[in-house]
């Protein structure tokens, strides 16, 4: 959860910090803003943990244990709020499309089928 925080901090800046005094004084309250995330974690990491242990088993939650502990693995968990931020934006961009696409689609689909819409 702690890794998140940076990555969620860095997406509200833009938005909230409009000048430079603002940018400054944003910078300087990321530490009081880091205890309101720090009183989710232990809720956050109970929770996950939970989540896991219904997917997988001891020897499985064993086996990813290891593989984190590999280059790869280790690098897995420092890229991946970068890779899932990056995930979510491009998502967002094609989601409109998509959606107009699916309509177009499902219109001539059933008008094919004689529907009049």
């Amino acid at each position: 959860m702690k890794m998140m925080f940076p990555m969620i901090m860095q997406g509200l800046k833009p938005m909230a910090a409009k000048g430079a005094d603002t940018a400054r004084d944003f910078d300087e309250a990321i530490p009081v803003v880091a205890g309101v995330m720090n009183s989710y974690a232990d809720s956050f990491v109970n929770e996950t943990a939970q989540i896991y242990a219904r997917h997988f088993s001891i020897d499985e939650l064993r086996q990813l244990t290891a593989f984190y502990k590999t280059p790869t693995g280790a690098k897995l968990l420092q890229k991946q709020p970068e890779i899932t931020q990056e995930v979510i934006s491009f998502s967002q961009k094609l989601l409109p499309g998509l959606t107009e696409d699916i309509k177009k689609s499902l219109i001539e689909e059933l008008r094919k089928r004689g529907h009049k819409l």
